[in-house]
């Protein structure tokens, strides 16, 4: 799909008219639009953008519209087993960039999200998964998130790998994650590096099972306080909110 002399010109009608395995290739373009991608007829859809770099293909959430009004994420993917999101970039959206939930498997890869209200690249209540070769920037809660684990008795690995976070209110968060391992990522100039957590409010405590290894973790002091920050906190502080504001920001 394309803006002009494709089939689709839209990601979404794209998606509206695809089916399980389906592959969406995305041209380079500005594409100011919220992506829902929703229900088990879509598992294994692959949306991938087809610029040289993830800048080409963006997906700019200033006055940016979805199936529902204005869009609260760049791509949501919501009861979607399996789902590919390669090689976009996501700006500016009113919650996420990227962001899954109540999946089994996903992939995200080759993605950069930027100032995006609450997190970059989000996963929750997902069993298995990996994000990797990705970045993140400029998000009032962090750049990549991962939460709301179910318990398995034979556990499937969440993986986060390859990752740059950089001027978040946190690198990385998550809610009761369970069986994920961060290795090889880069986590510099964020209020706090790497925050795990065991948090009430949200399904499936506690967190447990997750090994954290061979990244780079430094220069976190990042003051988003301060007047001239280009980044504010969600909802009061991250501390602040409540799971009711979490879920209707998803």
């Amino acid at each position: 799909m394309c803006q002009h002399g494709c089939v689709y010109t839209t990601i979404q009608s794209a998606v509206n008219h695809s089916g399980r395995g389906a592959k969406i290739d995305v041209k380079p373009g500005k594409y100011v639009e919220g992506v829902i991608v929703s229900g088990h007829t879509h598992d294994g859809l692959r949306i991938i953008g087809r610029g040289k770099k993830p800048a080409a293909v963006l997906l700019e959430g200033k006055n940016a519209h979805g199936p529902g009004g204005a869009a609260q994420n760049a791509i949501e993917g919501d009861n979607v087993n399996n789902l590919v999101l390669e090689n976009m970039k996501a700006e500016d959206f009113a919650a996420n960039g990227f962001f899954v939930k109540d999946c089994h498997g996903y992939l995200m890869k080759d993605l950069v999200a930027g100032f995006n209200r609450a997190y970059g690249l989000f996963a929750f209540n997902c069993v298995g998964g990996r994000m990797t070769q990705s970045a993140g920037y400029g998000h009032g809660d962090s750049a990549f998130y991962v939460g709301a684990t179910p318990p398995q008795k034979h556990p499937q690995t969440t993986t986060l790998d390859h990752l740059t976070a950089y001027k978040n209110v946190l690198g990385f968060s998550g809610s009761n994650a369970k069986y994920m391992v961060i290795r090889d990522s880069e986590f510099y100039d964020n209020g706090a590096g790497l925050v795990p957590n065991t948090w009430k409010p949200e399904p499936y405590e506690p967190t447990s099972d997750g090994v954290i290894e061979h990244n780079l973790i430094y220069w976190n002091n990042f003051d988003y306080f301060r007047p001239s920050s280009p980044v504010r906190t969600t909802n009061h502080g991250v501390n602040g909110q409540s799971a009711t504001s979490r879920s209707e920001r998803a």
